[in-house]
């Protein structure tokens, strides 16, 4: 049907020359109707190729997703493939109880001062990042649960008391607690 509406409308007269000049919006009239044959002629092939694609993809169509046909021995499919051991934790980092202590030259319980636990970025110790921080309470104590990355094996506290070593480099032993006193 749309092949014969095209032919039937190019098979129209077109006017010559001296019609043109004769009357301008003749140009205007054969544009239009110019484009108006394009835009039949693409509606057509488009309502084609949709036609035809419907002969090879019917929305009925029953569609199964594939299946592998190989699993492990005694294996329930992919979904075991995918399901994670129970003792998994979906986590890169792991607690750590830290106990720190600090007390100033005199013996006397540092209290309300600051204490940094720091992980090494480099091999050196030069460049770290600070994992907590926080005060002494009144005994000079320390106490919290820290976040760490899990494979650390060496943390570095740092506690704000003047004329004691206030910096310690301490060793992680897998057991999820340091403790250190400052004195």
């Amino acid at each position: 049907m749309c092949v014969a509406l095209l032919l039937q409308y190019t098979e129209q007269q077109i006017p010559n020359q001296t019609d043109l000049e004769s009357r301008p919006d003749m140009t205007t009239n054969t544009l239009i109707r110019f484009a108006a044959a394009l835009l039949l002629a693409a509606a057509c092939s488009s309502t084609f190729a949709a036609a035809q694609l419907k002969d090879v993809v019917s929305p009925d169509a029953d569609f199964q997703p594939a299946t592998t046909t190989r699993t492990a021995p005694g294996s329930g499919g992919l979904k075991d493939v995918v399901s994670p051991d129970a003792d998994f934790q979906y986590t890169a980092e792991q607690d750590l109880w830290v106990q720190i202590a600090a007390f100033d030259v005199e013996g006397a319980p540092a209290d309300l001062r600051s204490v940094e636990i720091l992980e090494a970025l480099d091999a050196e110790g030069q460049e770290t990042r600070v994992l907590d921080k926080g005060l002494t309470d009144a005994t000079g104590t320390f106490e919290r649960k820290v976040r760490v990355p899990v494979g650390t094996t060496q943390l570095t506290v740092r506690v704000g008391v003047f004329g004691i070593p206030n910096t310690a480099t301490l060793d992680l032993d897998g057991s999820g607690v340091i403790v250190h006193t400052f004195e």
